[in-house]
C-alpha cells in the first residue's frame, strides 16, 4: 500500500511537468512556423530576385514586423492577468483585458503603419536614399495583410493563458505551405507572389481559426469585446498608474 500511494504521488508530481514540457515544445514548434511565415520568404528573395527588389523587401518585412512587435506589448503584458482571469472562470474580466488588449493593439499598430507609410513616401520622393521600400500598393496590401496576422496573434495569446496551445500544427503547416508556394510563384510574380501568398495562406485558416476558438471558448461576441475593453480604457485612463490591466 505504501509502495502504491508513493507511486502515485510521483505520478501525479510529473504530470504538470509533462505538461508544461509539452507547451513548450508546442511553443517553439509555433514560433518555427511564425519564423517561416514571416521571415522565410526573406531569404527567399534574396536567392532569388534582385538585389534592389530583394532589399526593398527586406527592409519593409523589418519595419513592419517591428511595428508587429511593438503593437503586440500591449496583449503580452496583459496576459498574466488574462491566465488569472482564465483560472477564476471570470468572463467578463477577460472580456474586459482582452479587448483592452485588442483596443490598444489596433491602435498601435494602425499610427505606427500610418507613420512608416509616409517616411517611406519620403524616402521614394526625395531620390537621394541609396534603398528604398516597397511601392505604396504593395505596403498597403502588406500592412492588411500583417495587421490581420498581430489580430490572430493577439487571439493565440489569449488561448495560451489558459494552458493550451492547439496551434502548432496550423503553424508549422503554414510555414511550410508559404515558403512552397512562394517558391513556385516568385519567378513569374516576383515581390508580390511572397506577400500575396503569405496573406492567403494565413486567411484561408489562421486569421479566423484561432479569434474564432479563443471567442467559442470564452463565450465572447467580438462586439462584446470591444465594448468591454473600451470600458476598460476608460478606467485605466482614470488611474495615475497608467497602464494598468488589473
Amino acid at each position: 500500500v505504501w509502495y502504491r500511494a508513493m507511486a502515485g504521488d510521483a505520478s501525479r508530481a510529473t504530470q504538470p511537468r509533462r505538461h508544461l514540457i509539452g507547451n513548450a515544445l508546442r511553443l517553439g514548434a509555433s514560433q518555427l512556423g511564425a519564423f517561416a511565415t514571416h521571415r522565410g520568404n526573406i531569404l527567399l528573395a534574396a536567392a532569388v530576385l534582385s538585389v534592389e527588389a530583394s532589399t526593398a523587401y527586406s527592409l519593409s518585412v523589418t519595419a513592419l514586423m517591428a511595428i508587429y512587435g511593438i503593437a503586440l506589448a500591449a496583449p503580452q503584458a496583459a496576459l498574466p492577468f488574462l491566465g488569472q482571469a482564465a483560472q477564476q472562470q471570470d468572463r467578463e474580466g477577460s472580456a474586459r483585458l482582452l479587448g483592452a488588449a485588442l483596443l490598444l493593439s489596433y491602435g498601435t499598430f494602425i499610427l505606427g503603419f500610418i507613420a512608416f507609410l509616409l517616411v517611406a513616401l519620403w524616402v521614394a520622393t526625395e531620390g537621394s536614399f541609396p534603398v528604398h521600400f516597397l511601392s505604396p500598393s504593395a505596403l498597403l496590401v502588406f500592412g492588411v495583410i500583417i495587421f490581420l496576422e498581430l489580430n490572430h496573434s493577439i487571439f493565440g495569446l489569449f488561448i495560451t493563458a489558459s494552458n493550451h496551445v492547439p496551434f502548432y500544427k496550423a503553424a508549422l503547416l503554414s510555414g511550410a505551405a508559404i515558403l512552397s508556394f512562394s517558391a513556385v510563384l516568385v519567378g513569374e510574380l516576383g515581390v508580390w507572389s511572397l506577400i500575396l501568398v503569405q496573406g492567403g495562406v494565413q486567411l484561408a485558416y489562421n486569421n479566423w481559426r484561432w479569434p474564432l476558438a479563443a471567442m467559442r471558448s470564452g463565450g465572447l461576441s467580438y462586439r462584446t469585446l470591444l465594448s468591454a475593453g473600451l470600458a476598460q480604457l476608460r478606467l485605466m485612463s482614470g488611474r495615475a498608474s497608467g497602464l494598468d490591466f488589473r
